[in-house]
């Protein structure tokens, strides 16, 4: 453009000049009269424009070849450039070979796995004796020495891959390294008080503990005996002593009783700050926030946690409050027998309490074992699982031992579990029919999850109101079932009663709690009932009648108020007036009657309801349940439940 200007320029001077040199010639000539002049002026004038437009086709065709030069340089110029850009794309091109991710984790048995296969590392795992090809899966399964080889292989070809948290490795390593030497850790000898009382798998459990330094999970099946493991776990390390036992406030009595019993100690149950300093102090999970700059002066080392499921969620105050206390503590007892009770990301808080450091946050955490996906306003949803095997490997072998009463109890009394389907009366004008329309369009929308409409957040996880994430219709519909449901099941109740069965009847409304009651004050049936509002003095009364009184018969429960720490054994049939969102609350109410002490064989009868939302939440419950089974912290036994349907005839068909 400045090219232009100083030609244009340079044009008006040129033609100023010749204009000025005819002018002055003509002025040296003269001329007096007019007519001369006009002749003279005419004569000038076409010299002038004769001048322009000689100076102007010069110009045009001087400008015409810039231009065609500037033209030819710039197409040189950007011809140049494609084919410079082409040659780079050519290059990246062989960077990156293609747009396939291997993926690299570790299997159960500590072995790691790579997926697909890879010419070059295919080339270097085929020359070793301890790895596999798979053909159908198109993988490769090897040992874990192998892995930095193969991880170098992949980084030097460009490839894509994902692989194993530095500090999983790190623990399968080290794990291959004691196998090879055979440097396995010597079991202590453990004689005399409360080791004489173990059983020998709770024994093992016991030497599994000292085995990782007292840093644990006893993740145990519910009733066989997590308690007093986990005591004699302490009572170990009891020179590091003073001991913390955080446990739910219903349990708090247990704890001290089973402290007395076992350890002969005297145990105090924290209320205030004065209840502090003593050589056992049991406090529950709510009053940790309260005291916990106390607590933290204590300086305490050895801590058991019972029920740590309730510390799930990393954000709630009471996980933030405790889990420095934890972390802090050499020794940390663990207690759950169902430590996750619907997804992966509940053990994440003890994960930081066992092994701080193994991930750097929750994000890592949750985008490799929780099928982590970006959700709405940059958050991520971590409800899913992914890698489910590798997790199971580091849990069991850093720090969690889990037997189930199939594994350990042969001697047992079976369990068995049926499904007793009952038809809702329509007494209100079609209202059963239409309600049944709107639970089929929640479980559309909100539980069914196939791989079609799997993209985004999957709205079947819009479920749990703990999790504060349920839409009001799916609850609405929940305690609609109550209402609908409470007929049928006192007149199920009513049958039980009159052929003089013990059992246990659990549910979650409190319109349900009450039909029930009102059903066995009818029949003039002495019982127990045990909810929220049932002090903890009364819950110990109250347990130790039902275990006693051979004419106490039923015993009404709250689900999410009397699902843990209670041994019921005295009965050996347990009634489920009402499905819950969490399988694990489920299986922790089933084993207040099949535990250690339990005689007879064991009945649970769940009453699911056409037409109510039951008929959505019994196959969600088997999904989760197969969930926590791949994670070895739970056993799906509902998929294999009988059937039985209420003839209106006789109850024997399913009870006896």
């Amino acid at each position: 453009m400045n090219n232009d200007r100083i030609n244009n320029n340079g044009h008006k001077k040129l033609i100023g000049m010749q204009i000025n040199k005819i002018k002055k010639k003509n002025l040296e000539e003269g001329g007096e009269n007019e007519s001369s002049k006009k002749v003279q002026n005419s004569e000038v004038n076409n010299k002038i424009e004769k001048i322009v437009s000689i100076t102007n086709n010069h110009h045009d065709k001087k400008n015409y070849k810039t231009n065609n030069n500037l033209y030819a340089k710039n197409f040189q110029q950007n011809n140049h450039i494609n084919v410079k850009n082409t040659q780079q794309n050519k290059n990246n091109n062989k960077d990156v070979k293609s747009e396939i991710v291997y993926k690299i984790s570790v299997c159960v048995d500590g072995k790691v796995k790579m997926q697909p296969s890879n010419g070059e590392v295919a080339a270097f795992l085929s020359t070793k004796t301890n790895a596999e090809y798979f053909h159908k899966n198109k993988e490769w399964v090897f040992g874990a020495e192998h892995f930095a080889e193969v991880e170098k292989i992949l980084r030097l070809n460009k490839c894509n891959f994902t692989r194993p948290p530095t500090g999983v490795m790190r623990i399968v390593m080290e794990n291959a390294r004691k196998i090879k030497s055979k440097d396995l850790d010597e079991s202590p000898e453990l004689k005399g008080g409360i080791f004489d009382k173990l059983m020998p798998f709770q024994k093992r459990g016991v030497e599994f503990a000292l085995s990782k330094e007292g840093k644990v999970l006893l993740a145990d099946e519910m009733g066989l005996g997590k308690t007093l493991q986990a005591l004699a776990i302490a009572w170990y390390y009891r020179k590091e002593w003073p001991l913390l036992i955080v446990s739910p406030a219903s349990l708090l009595h247990t704890w001290k009783d089973a402290v007395e019993s076992f350890l002969f100690v005297y145990a105090v149950v924290v209320r205030e700050k004065a209840d502090l300093g003593g050589e056992v102090s049991i406090i529950s999970y709510d009053l940790v926030s309260k005291h916990i700059v106390d607590l933290e002066t204590q300086g305490y080392k050895v801590i058991i946690c019972d029920e740590c499921h309730n510390i799930k969620t990393a954000n709630a105050k009471r996980t933030q409050s405790l889990l420095p206390l934890l972390q802090d503590a050499k020794r940390c007892v663990m207690v759950s027998g169902t430590p996750a009770l619907s997804r992966p990301i509940e053990l994440f808080s003890i994960f930081q309490a066992l092994c701080k450091g193994l991930f750097r946050n929750q994000h890592e955490y949750g985008m490799r074992y929780c099928d982590g996906k970006r959700g709405y306003n940059n958050s991520y949803d971590y409800k899913g699982n992914s890698n489910t095997c590798e997790l199971t490997y580091i849990m069991e072998n850093k720090f969690m031992i889990r037997r189930t009463k199939e594994d350990v109890l042969k001697e047992l009394p079976q369990k068995t579990r049926k499904q007793i389907q009952l038809k809702v009366e329509d007494e209100s004008g079609g209202k059963a029919t239409k309600i049944e329309k709107t639970v089929n369009t929640i479980a559309s929308h909100y539980f069914i999850d196939t791989k079609e409409n799997s993209g985004g957040a999957k709205k079947y996880n819009k479920y749990n109101k703990n999790e504060k994430n349920v839409s009001d219709d799916v609850m609405e519909q929940y305690r609609t079932a109550a209402h609908l449901k409470k007929d049928v099941v006192t007149k199920y109740i009513k049958g039980l009663m009159e052929m003089d069965r013990k059992f246990l009847v659990f549910a979650h409304h409190s319109v349900m709690m009450d039909a029930i009651e009102q059903c066995v004050q009818n029949m003039g049936v002495r019982y127990i009932k045990i909810d929220g509002k049932t002090t903890v003095k009364k819950r110990h009364k109250y347990v130790e009648m039902f275990q006693e009184d051979e004419y106490c018969k039923v015993g009404i429960l709250s689900l999410t108020a009397a699902s843990t720490g209670l041994t019921l054994t005295a009965a050996n049939l347990v009634v489920f007036a009402e499905l819950y969102w969490n399988p694990g609350t489920l299986m922790q109410a089933e084993d207040r009657i099949h535990r250690i002490g339990q005689k007879s064989d064991v009945e649970a009868h769940y009453i699911v309801c056409s037409g109510t939302i039951d008929s959505v939440v019994w196959p969600y419950l088997i999904k989760k349940l197969n969930v926590l089974q791949k994670l070895g912290v739970g056993e799906n036994n509902l998929k294999n439940v009988g059937v039985g349907t209420d003839t209106g005839k006789t109850l024997r068909d399913y009870v006896e």
